[in-house]
C-alpha cells in the first residue's frame, strides 16, 4: 500500500562562525529596514513618538512573518516553524551556541503562458528569524525536518558532565 504522505525533506543546517556572511546580512537588513521606517516617518509628515509603529510597519514591508512554537525537554529544545511558500533549498539554518537563525529567501518570479493573456507574478519573499535559546545548545546535533511547510528544529541541549557522561554510556 502506497502512502500518500511526502518524504521528509532536510534544509541545509550550518555552524555560525565568527565573519559570518550572515551577520554581514543581518546588518544590511537593519539597515534596509531603518531606511523603509524612515520612510514611513516622512510619509506620516514626521509625527514624533511614531518611531516603533514606523519600525514594525517596514519589518512587516521587508520580511515575511514567521510563526513558531516551542517546547522543551530535559534533553531537548523543539523548535517548530511554519515557512510555507518556500521549498527546503530556499530554507537555511546557522546555529550557534545559544543562538538559532532561520533565513529563507525567494527571488521575485513571474510566469507567462503563450496564445493567452494570462499573466502571473509572485513577488519576492523573504524571512529572517532569530531564536535565543534559554540554554546552550550543541550545534552539531542539531536536526531540522521539512514537510507540508512546516520546519521542525530538534535542538539538543549541552548537558553538565555528569549527564552527558551517563548518556554516552548508555548508549
Amino acid at each position: 500500500m502506497k502512502s500518500d504522505r511526502k518524504p521528509h525533506l532536510y534544509p541545509s543546517i550550518s555552524p555560525l562562525v565568527e565573519n559570518d556572511s550572515l551577520l554581514d546580512y543581518a546588518l544590511e537588513l537593519q539597515r534596509l529596514i531603518a531606511r523603509r521606517a524612515y520612510e514611513f516617518f516622512a510619509l506620516s509628515g514626521f509625527l514624533p513618538n511614531r518611531a516603533l509603529d514606523h519600525w514594525l510597519a517596514a519589518e512587516s514591508d521587508l520580511l515575511e512573518p514567521l510563526s513558531f512554537a516551542v517546547s522543551e525537554t530535559g534533553d531537548e529544545i523543539r523548535l517548530s516553524a511554519v515557512v510555507e511558500g518556500f521549498n527546503e533549498k530556499e530554507i537555511k539554518v546557522k546555529v550557534g551556541p545559544r543562538r538559532v537563525f532561520i533565513t529563507a529567501k525567494r527571488r521575485a518570479s513571474s510566469a507567462k503562458k503563450k496564445g493567452m493573456i494570462s499573466h502571473a507574478e509572485q513577488p519576492a519573499k523573504e524571512i529572517f528569524h532569530e531564536y535565543e535559546a534559554p540554554v546552550e545548545i550543541v550545534p552539531g546535533e542539531v536536526k531540522a525536518e521539512f514537510q507540508d511547510g512546516v520546519l521542525e528544529l530538534t535542538l539538543p541541549k549541552r548537558l553538565p558532565e555528569k549527564k552527558a557522561k551517563a548518556r554516552s554510556s548508555a548508549a
